[in-house]
């Protein structure tokens, strides 16, 4: 979780498909991506920090992946994931820059 200054809730991971190998198997084509259930967990992982005491009603609604996550072999990729009040509920994005 990363200290802000804004109402959304920010988190920050690097992912790398040297050090968290099974990355490396989930391919389109020739490129390393991270797949769909893993966007899932981290969207709980999120919902489990903001809202511990109401985590067992969380559902996922409306999930919509708008473009892949390539994972370049041997470098690091952050990873953001943005949680913003919404309605009723929270909305996720999720953000991306490589290491070079």
């Amino acid at each position: 979780r990363l200290a802000s200054a804004s109402r959304d809730v920010q988190f920050q991971s690097a992912l790398n498909t040297d050090r968290v190998t099974m990355l490396a198997d989930h391919r389109v084509g020739d490129a390393a991506v991270l797949p769909a259930s893993a966007y899932l967990e981290i969207a709980l992982a999120a919902a489990r920090e903001v809202l511990p005491d109401d985590f067992a009603g969380i559902r996922l609604k409306d999930v919509a992946l708008q473009q892949m996550l390539r994972l370049p072999a041997g470098r690091s990729q952050t990873v953001q994931t943005i949680v913003a009040e919404q309605d009723a509920g929270f909305r996720l994005e999720f953000y991306s820059q490589g290491d070079d």
